[in-house]
């Protein structure tokens, strides 16, 4: 059975991009700028907003939501 890597940290990185490290090595960006057209994600087109996203955990470990 294939283990599922986790993140392991996020930082933010100019042009809401978000940079994610993952249990296995890899490293992502994600933009979020997509995100920012719907009402949900609206507030981190705020970038003292968004500079202050950090990952939760859930008791297993795995990322349950930014905060």
């Amino acid at each position: 059975m294939m283990k599922v890597p986790t993140i392991q940290s996020v930082i933010t990185a100019p042009g809401h991009t978000l940079l994610v490290y993952f249990s296995d090595g890899a490293r992502r960006s994600y933009s979020v700028l997509p995100l920012t057209k719907r009402d949900m994600f609206a507030p981190l087109k705020d970038g003292a907003f968004f500079r202050n996203v950090k990952i939760g955990r859930s008791i297993r470990g795995q990322v349950s939501h930014c905060t």
